[in-house]
């Protein structure tokens, strides 16, 4: 409220957040949201958000080697996934035949 209680300050919630009834609250991986949004989207399809407070889905198609499946990344047969950038991104590799379940 404002000095004399005739309105209330308005809140501001920044990108991958939502409002809420106590504020703002994080949107969970697999999902996304613009600044001041209501709800969390979940990623478009071919799409993936691997981090909490994602203001983003990213496509993947930028990663050799995998699918996406309702915003979350699936690694093909032979192929490793791995966190790069402090756990903000993917990268894949070639996984060595003896190492992989897949054969």
């Amino acid at each position: 409220m404002d000095a004399d209680n005739t309105r209330c300050d308005p809140i501001e919630c920044a990108a991958g957040t939502r409002f809420s009834a106590t504020g703002c609250a994080d949107c969970g991986a697999a999902h996304w949201s613009p600044r001041n949004s209501d709800e969390c989207l979940e990623c478009a399809v071919d799409t993936y958000s691997i981090r909490n407070r994602s203001d983003e889905c990213l496509p993947c198609s930028a990663i050799p080697g995998v699918s996406c499946e309702r915003g979350e990344l699936r690694s093909g047969a032979g192929v490793w996934l791995y966190l790069v950038d402090n756990g903000t991104a993917i990268e894949s590799a070639p996984c060595p035949t003896h190492l992989c379940y897949s054969g």
